[in-house]
């Protein structure tokens, strides 16, 4: 790599003739790159190699007047309710614009049409818990589900069930331990 942004020539594996190639890179991160130089986390030589022009762009959090504007743009125009907008300018966005657009699909799958309300957008940034806060949570339900459905069509019988699923017995047996251990507490 650093090789290749150096001389900006490549040599296929197998071969000894360099070819040129005319590349770009652009490279982001939100690490202070120039402390991890100097911590040593982070080699010198490829720094200096890739920071020959910084642009800093502030997280979300630090930006909220762009909030309204990105939403709208995800939410191709769809016009938002006065509550929702207001938690969207509410929340940290820990995962900047896209965080924020992942928040206005969840919404526009939810509000089939019309206003965006604030019940369409996700459990975190409404600011609301689900029972394992939000996706992780959410996936668990979905498999207890499945399970459940499974076991069912399959007349309890557990070696068919995970054959169903497409798990091995041990691995439906070892979730089926686990939950009933978690509602014990």
């Amino acid at each position: 790599m650093l090789r290749v942004l150096e001389t900006k020539t490549v040599t296929r594996l197998g071969s000894t003739v360099e070819s040129p190639v005319d590349v770009r890179f652009v490279c982001a991160t939100h690490r202070d790159l120039m402390r991890e130089v100097d911590e040593g986390r982070f080699r010198a030589d490829l720094y200096y190699r890739v920071a020959s022009f910084i642009l800093r762009i502030p997280p979300l959090r630090e930006r909220p007047a762009e909030i309204p504007a990105l939403a709208h743009t995800f939410a191709q125009g769809r016009p938002f309710a006065a509550d929702a907008l207001a938690a969207l300018l509410a929340h940290a966005w820990p995962g900047n614009v896209r965080e924020l657009r992942n928040a206005i699909d969840h919404a526009l799958v939810l509000a089939a049409s019309g206003t965006i309300e604030l019940a369409h957008l996700p459990d975190a940034v409404r600011g609301a818990k689900t029972d394992r806060d939000g996706f992780f949570g959410a996936l668990e339900d979905i498999e207890r589900k499945r399970i459940a459905a499974a076991l069912d069509q399959c007349g309890g019988n557990q070696t068919k069930a995970a054959a169903l699923l497409g798990m091995s017995r041990r691995a439906l047996v070892y979730r089926l331990s686990r939950w009933r251990r978690d509602q014990s507490k």
